[in-house]
Order: structure tokens, then sequence, then C-alpha cells
């Protein structure tokens, strides 16, 4: 099941609004460790099927970085 692997916890605040943090396994910290390149990152990520704005949420990169990277193809390899 790819969709389990990502946690998401909502924490509610006194401010009557929601937080929604997502934190990974201890697996995909690991791997995500071995990769040099943002790209590379993102793509194992998104891979594991997490979406792109959690991405953004879990590296601290913006959204419009995560989601070019996705789109853009690979050259050469």
């Amino acid at each position: 099941m790819k969709n389990a692997i990502a946690k998401k916890t909502v924490i509610d605040t006194p401010a009557e609004t929601t937080v929604e943090v997502v934190t990974l396994t201890a697996v995909q910290s690991k791997k995500m460790g071995q990769f040099e390149r943002w790209s590379d990152k993102f793509r194992y990520l998104a891979s594991e099927g997490i979406a792109t704005k959690d991405i953004a949420k879990i590296t601290g990169k913006r959204y419009q970085q995560v989601r070019n990277t996705l789109v853009t193809p690979l050259k050469g390899k």
C-alpha cells in the first residue's frame, strides 16, 4: 500500500485552527538522506506516493520548486 508510508497528524490549536504535520518513516528518512541532489529527493518522495505540497513541507522547499522538478522530464538518463 503506497499511501500508508508517510504519516499525517492533525493538531488542534487553541485558536480553533488545525495544523497538519507530515512526517516520514525512519526508512524513508534514511533513504532520502542517501540522495545528494534535491531533485532526487523530490522524485523519491513522489515515487512513494507523497503529494507535492507535502514534499514541499517535508523538505522546506517552495511548492513551485518541487512541482517544476517533478513535471520536468529527466535528460540523458
